[in-house]
């Protein structure tokens, strides 16, 4: 199955994990900024006409398992056959890990600069 995966900071506090395959593109996001409370995370499926997706939510460290399960269940609803579906999700874990590392990486950074301006002039 031809298929190609990336992880990357899509601009100032945003991590995106991005897989491509022959299934449609597997998406998950988590959104940081100044004043947020807490990182916004969501997560989507595209394929052709058929696509869903959902907010995770804030303050969740979603397991890799149920994010798995999340992709896997929207891809069944678009008549992704079983084996097809496995081929696409394969090695998500490792690089859903790696997407929570920056994540956390980029929470911080955030809660820094926050605290940075709030001491200014003090």
């Amino acid at each position: 199955m031809a298929s190609a995966s990336s992880l990357s900071t899509a601009g100032k506090g945003a991590v995106l994990l991005t897989s491509l395959a022959l299934a449609g593109a597997l998406l998950e996001t988590a959104a940081f900024w100044r004043g947020n409370d807490g990182r916004i995370q969501s997560m989507m499926v595209e394929r052709g006409d058929c696509g869903n997706g959902e907010e995770i939510g804030r303050h969740i460290l979603l397991p890799a398992r149920a994010l798995r399960g999340m992709f896997a269940r929207i891809l069944a609803e678009c008549a992704v056959p079983p084996a097809r579906i496995r081929g696409v999700l394969a090695g998500i874990e490792p690089a859903y890990a790696l997407t929570l590392a920056w994540s956390r990486d980029a929470e911080r950074a955030t809660a820094a600069e926050a605290a940075a301006i709030a001491n200014y002039g003090r």
